[in-house]
């Protein structure tokens, strides 16, 4: 099932989700993995596919249209408490994480968010790529909200470039800690008053301020 609009066209690329991703996309997103991560990082294609079958809608992703091929992706997963614990603490890297921890979504549910990857090929950069992905995965988190009142108690990230803390920092994430492994843990209270605010993150934070409003900040699974 998809949150938001499958394709948002542009000019050279298409943003794709949801319904819309399948196998050899989510392998071709893995080979930019390669290019773009240390090998510490690296997660087993199988283990990709694991995660997808427990939650089709964890993947974004931008296609170049005339080739056909993915040339940048976000992963953004609902994990166990237990294990964004540990991402959030920094003494692990997130190829701990198993299908087992990557959770369905459900109506109602308050769940813990963990932002995997935000990556675009390097021959890709500087077009805007990034941009409206985060705006992809900006309409998801609210639509998931105004939809089905899925929220998210708390949010972690590893960012493990300057490019990354960057991009975070454009959707609201502040530093918490340097992790063991070189790496800045950041992390995302979209319940907050004091998130900055921004367009990838301005409709997203009146919606969990209503619901705040309203029932106060949810216990999550």
């Amino acid at each position: 099932m998809m949150f938001f609009l499958g394709g948002v066209f542009m000019e050279s690329f298409v943003i794709l989700a949801g319904d819309r991703i399948n196998r050899e996309m989510i392998s071709e997103a893995i080979q930019l993995d390669r290019i773009s991560y240390d090998d510490m990082y690296q997660l087993q294609v199988d283990t990709c596919f694991d995660y997808f079958e427990k939650n089709n809608d964890i993947y974004i992703m931008a296609v170049d249209n005339e080739s056909g091929h993915v040339i940048g992706y976000i992963n953004y997963s609902p994990i166990k408490e237990e294990i964004y614990a540990e991402l959030a603490s920094g003494n692990v890297i997130d190829t701990v994480i198993t299908g087992d921890d990557v959770l369905p979504y459900e109506d109602g549910v308050c769940y813990w968010g963990y932002f995997s990857s935000i990556v675009v090929h390097p021959r890709y950069r500087q077009h805007g790529i990034a941009t409206q992905m985060l705006l992809c995965w900006s309409d998801l988190v609210f639509r998931l909200a105004t939809n089905r009142s899925i929220f998210f108690k708390g949010i972690v990230a590893d960012a493990v470039s300057d490019v990354g803390v960057h991009l975070l920092s454009e959707i609201g994430f502040s530093f918490v800690r340097p992790s063991m492994h070189e790496s800045k843990i950041m992390t995302l209270n979209l319940f907050s008053e004091n998130v900055a605010k921004s367009k990838f993150n301005d409709k997203v934070l009146v919606a969990y301020k209503e619901y705040k409003e309203r029932n106060g900040i949810c216990d999550a699974v």
